[in-house]
């Protein structure tokens, strides 16, 4: 039966997909670039002359005739004018004609991180990469820190975001300084038993679900029969088509994944470590627990406790993947 992905981290499997098959994606692109150009061209001349000329000359002329003694003396002008306008024209072209054909051949192949977990998950089984585990793995530690590892489990529906959202919406719904005044009125049976008031409280609560939505990091739960895993997802690597992780609550998954930590029975692990201050989120949420009990005392629904540790055995890992 083939499965379904329902959680690819994507930024991992590229990373073991360099790691264990190749360092590069490749695409394939052919481009096709046809020009063809014809063109004509014409060039037009014109010229115009135009010359004038005057020629003036005089001559003297002497004729001696000794028998007669007689000397004629004679002239001769002359006068010559020439007027001359050209007018000339021509007309040249020319034709060029080009016809180019470009091809441009490019690779790249662009793989969907499915295909891209396929192929890594098929590697790593070849090399006996992945260890096939139950819960009896983990409770006889038979698995260590760095191993990859791949299980069957159960979804549960333990989100401490979750249950933060509900308890402030159910303080925000209500008249806050009504609240107050009945811890006013508690404090005059016990004085100086509650110290805090609902408007801290309330700021508090939205301090530390801040911090627990930074970067889209969640952890999800999963629960063997006697033992659980806590899984550190980034909400953004679910599909967009159904982008709610706890759709599936409940039911039965595949998770292939890093073991981060493993503990036993005397141990835990920390839903609130993201914060960095783990120990005093953790004393401000059980300082506030009787500010919860007089909510449910006056038909106010909201927990009695928040969850904010797993117990052992358990193991903390980083998914790789989750299917179903």
């Amino acid at each position: 039966m083939m499965s379904l992905p329902i959680y690819l981290d994507k930024m991992l499997i590229q990373d073991l997909y360099s790691i264990l098959i190749n360092g590069y994606l490749q695409s394939t692109s052919i481009k096709y670039v046809t020009d063809k150009t014809n063109s004509v061209r014409l060039q037009r001349g014109q010229e115009k002359r135009c010359r004038n000329e005057n020629t003036y000359s005089k001559k003297k002329n002497k004729f001696h005739n000794r028998e007669k003694s007689i000397c004629n003396k004679d002239k001769e002008r002359l006068s010559i004018k020439n007027n001359c306008i050209s007018d000339e024209s021509n007309l040249t072209g020319s034709l060029d004609g080009r016809n180019t054909n470009i091809k441009e051949f490019g690779v790249t192949k662009n793989f969907t991180t499915f295909h891209l977990f396929f192929d890594v998950r098929n590697m790593m089984m070849k090399q006996n990469m992945i260890k096939q585990i139950t819960e009896k793995d983990i409770i006889n530690n038979n698995i260590s820190c760095g191993d990859y590892v791949e299980f069957e489990a159960n979804m549960d529906n333990i989100c401490i975001v979750s249950q933060l959202n509900s308890v402030i919406d159910s303080i925000e719904c209500q008249d806050i300084d009504k609240l107050n005044n009945i811890i006013n009125e508690r404090n005059k049976y016990n004085k100086s038993y509650y110290i805090n008031d609902y408007n801290v409280i309330l700021q508090e609560l939205k301090n530390l679900n801040k911090n627990l939505k930074r970067y889209n990091t969640r952890d999800i739960v999963v629960r063997f029969k006697n033992c659980s895993g806590v899984l550190s997802v980034n909400i953004n690597d679910f599909p967009k088509e159904n982008p709610y992780m706890y759709d599936i609550t409940y039911c039965n998954c595949k998770v292939l994944c890093k073991v981060l930590k493993i503990v036993q029975d005397k141990s835990n692990i920390d839903l609130l470590r993201k914060t960095g201050m783990s120990s005093y989120y953790n004393k401000f949420l059980k300082s506030i627990n009787p500010y919860f009990s007089i909510l449910n005392d006056n038909d106010i629904l909201t927990f009695n406790n928040i969850v904010t540790s797993i117990q052992g055995p358990a193991i903390q890992a980083l998914p790789i993947a989750m299917y179903v």
